[in-house]
């Protein structure tokens, strides 16, 4: 135990380098190059989050000030889960499932209030969020919309939550990754990435919105 503690921390110490870099110094083996990489994703996937976490921040308080309600209800149990590590399918499951739920839990009632033509409006929050961006800012950016799908498809077109079916496929291929099975860890951190762009457009678009 104290020799893996101590390959470890050999690992911590050179963190930051690449892994090209640290085999000049000193041969390295398999394990510790696998540790490497795991360290590397896991802070990798921190910031992010952290980056995720203080956007929806300035996003609720954007809508409050606006238009007198948060965006985004707080799910801490969420935010913990999409911090963890992905690398298998069943991790991914876990960390899809989470963030799916930070998507919809948002204020929709509320937020429905302030909507003009309710006219078919479709139930879910994503739908009631896209009618409602329509209204407010007609020339809001799509995109915000079309990523949270493709994330929620991710969840609700898969096994455990139904079988696996081809939409999963598209929707993967949407981010990039066309393999199948995918790399569950890659598609993970990608879909991650793609989620704080789709919350940095949506401030971009609120900041253009005049205080109500």
């Amino acid at each position: 135990m104290r020799e893996v503690l101590k390959r470890r921390k050999v690992i911590i110490k050179e963190f930051g380098k690449g892994i090209d870099e640290i085999k000049v110094e000193r041969k390295i083996s398999k394990e510790e190059a696998i540790n490497f990489q795991i360290l590397r994703a896991e802070k990798e996937a921190e910031k992010i989050c952290d980056q995720i976490v203080e956007i929806r921040r300035v996003i609720n308080v954007l809508f409050d000030t606006k238009f007198h309600t948060r965006l985004f209800r707080d799910y801490e149990k969420a935010i913990l889960d999409i911090r963890k590590l992905c690398t298998n399918e069943d991790e991914f499951n876990n960390r899809i499932q989470a963030l799916t739920i930070l998507i919809n839990e948002m204020e929709t009632e509320k937020i429905k209030e302030s909507i003009v033509d309710k006219d078919n409006l479709e139930s879910g929050s994503i739908n009631v969020l896209e009618r409602f961006l329509e209204e407010k800012i007609p020339k809001y950016d799509k995109e915000i919309i079309t990523i949270w799908r493709n994330i929620v498809t991710l969840r609700s077109k898969k096994y455990p939550t139904h079988p696996d079916q081809p939409e999963f496929i598209k929707s993967q291929k949407y981010f990039g990754i066309n393999s199948y099975p995918p790399d569950w860890g890659e598609l993970w951190e990608t879909v991650l990435r793609k989620y704080l762009e789709s919350l940095n457009k949506l401030k971009a678009n609120l900041d253009k919105i005049d205080e109500s």
